[in-house]
């Protein structure tokens, strides 16, 4: 192959690489990508007992001391590490914990701010209504300036009516705006169709003081549940995705509760290029190509 030819595929994969992050609507999570589970910095304690978290799981809550029972840890299994944003809690109950535990971890910080600063600017889109159940076309919601499909229902009626199918391509993100402030109960099946993913559905609970629990007892609830100012109790719910927030209440996740968070990206742990990085890498070799292709027009002339 000529270098001409290669400097002209190299210009065409980087503008394709370049074109494809532009459209795709995945939501950025940031380092919140690491979690499965983010107790926010106000809440009272972290409560974990007969359960099973399948995931990295953290506390933004500064005030964690050696010696503490912030995290009360009676029962089942942590497969992952147990973040502080502080201090560690030495002895964290009875519980089998597959992982280690990490003090002082900046990441966790930086996690909780950034699905605080999504919850706020979603919350500020106008979506498009519904039911709170049923089935739910991920593009017929409302498409806001970050590439999401936002939708608003009430509190009272979300998960209430029956299971709510999501259908969506792998890059459709759908934002629920989920108002007023009532409890909200995860009772029924969250299911997504059509390669759409559990990171690319954000939950956002935006009531205050108010109780988010759950009782599915069969099938799973997927996505991203963010209820930065109202309490979590659940118990008996399978959730595929992750759980951030809390109030000045327990962060309650107990009694045959299943927690199953998507794996860390594999670009931030093995150190594979992100999108525009390969993107630029690619118009980095077309500039090699083309000086090369210049650099031998030159050489011809001054031949001949």
């Amino acid at each position: 192959m000529s270098i001409k030819s290669i400097m002209m595929l190299s210009v065409f994969s980087a503008s394709v690489a370049l074109s494809t992050q532009a459209r795709a609507g995945t939501i950025d999570l940031g380092e919140a990508a690491f979690y499965g589970a983010i107790a926010g910095p106000n809440t009272h304690s972290m409560q974990f007992s007969n359960a099973t978290y399948n995931g990295n799981v953290a506390t933004d809550n500064s005030a964690t001391t050696a010696g503490g029972n912030y995290v009360q840890f009676s029962s089942g299994t942590i497969n992952g590490n147990f973040s502080f944003v502080g201090t560690a809690q030495t002895n964290l109950g009875s519980g089998t914990l597959n992982g280690g535990k990490v003090a002082n971890d900046a990441n966790v910080a930086s996690a909780y701010n950034t699905i605080a600063s999504l919850s706020s600017t979603f919350a500020a889109q106008s979506g498009t209504s519904f039911s709170g159940s049923g089935a739910l076309n991920a593009t017929s919601g409302t498409l806001d300036g970050t590439g999401s499909y936002v939708f608003t229902v009430s509190a009272s009626n979300f998960l209430n009516g029956g299971a709510l199918t999501i259908t969506g391509g792998a890059t459709d993100s759908v934002v629920i705006n989920v108002t007023g402030n009532n409890n909200v109960q995860l009772k029924n099946l969250l299911n997504l169709t059509g390669g759409i993913t559990s990171d690319n559905v954000f939950i956002n609970i935006l009531g205050i003081g108010q109780q988010i629990g759950g009782n599915t007892n069969m099938g799973v609830v997927n996505g991203v549940i963010v209820g930065l100012n109202d309490k979590f109790n659940i118990d008996s719910t399978t959730i595929d995705g992750r759980i951030i927030g809390g109030d000045s209440s327990d962060f309650q996740l107990v009694s045959h509760f299943v927690l199953n968070a998507p794996p860390s990206p594999p670009n931030q742990v093995s150190g594979v290029p992100e999108p525009s990085t390969w993107a630029m890498m690619l118009l980095g070799f077309a500039g090699i190509g083309f000086t090369a292709y210049r650099r031998k027009d030159k050489m011809a002339l001054h031949a001949a």
